[in-house]
């Protein structure tokens, strides 16, 4: 799990939306490949309001991997793009996650509907139970909070369980009474992995439907996909595949 300069330009491009403020939890604790230069860089490139931030909360990453390169915390990315509080929740202590907790099994009451932002950095995919990751994170955004989803697509073998498509996001968010803000399909070179200069592409309903893209072309390609939550999640509804639904459409 871990935020590289194409994730941090995206997630300020959403900051830009509409700013963040508040609390946000990580499902896992993030590594962010960002100096604090780098990431002043990247907010003076976007016009990007980065918050002031006290000597005492500008934190590195204490990972031997990460000293060299200066890399800063989550906390400090988080608290930087305007967060007044960032929590992270985890299956294993071994990171020092604030809550520890199997994201399979559903969350305990204390945590509906507390955070302004819940951000899954990539960890959707390494949950067997994808449907209870779902209903979790909908649970824990306030209301006109929003969830953040950045997910490998294709191109990762055994990352994970699964590798998440953008209808997934699309259709679900669709089902459930969000607002979806953005969903973006990144193609990503590993060159360009610690750079802003990856192609995004917009996406739409049906732009990778079958009879149109079988086999890519072998470039890491990710999801990254921003929903509101419009009113109170009362119960889970399963969705259809968008994909059979326009195709039934066109068969009538």
């Amino acid at each position: 799990m871990g935020i590289v300069m194409n994730t941090a330009y995206l997630i300020m491009q959403e900051g830009l939306r509409r700013p963040f403020h508040g609390k946000i939890l990580q499902m896992g604790k993030q590594d962010v490949y960002l100096s604090l230069e780098g990431l002043q860089q990247l907010a003076k490139h976007l016009s990007y309001p980065l918050k002031k931030l006290m000597d005492k909360e500008i934190l590195l990453n204490q990972k031997d991997w990460a000293a060299p390169m200066k890399m800063i915390s989550d906390t400090t990315f988080f608290r930087a793009l305007g967060f007044s509080e960032v929590f992270s929740m985890d299956y294993s202590a071994s990171e020092g996650a604030d809550y520890i907790w199997d994201i399979n099994n559903l969350v305990p009451g204390e945590h509906h509907e507390e955070y302004d932002v819940v951000f899954d950095g990539g960890t959707a995919e390494h949950v067997f139970s994808i449907p209870n990751f779902l209903l979790n994170v909908c649970l824990m955004a306030s209301i006109m909070g929003r969830v953040i989803h950045d997910s490998p697509s294709s191109a990762v073998i055994d990352h994970g369980f699964y590798s998440i498509q953008p209808t997934l996001y699309n259709d679900f968010y669709q089902a459930n009474n969000f607002e979806i803000n953005t969903i973006t399909v990144t193609k990503l070179e590993k060159e360009r992995m610690l750079s802003h200069t990856a192609e995004n592409l917009p996406y739409t309903p049906g732009m990778y439907d079958l009879h149109k893209t079988f086999v890519l072309d072998g470039k890491l390609y990710g999801t990254f996909c921003v929903a509101t939550k419009r009113s109170e999640f009362k119960a889970m509804i399963n969705p259809q595949q968008s994909l059979w639904a326009r195709l039934v459409g066109k068969v009538s």
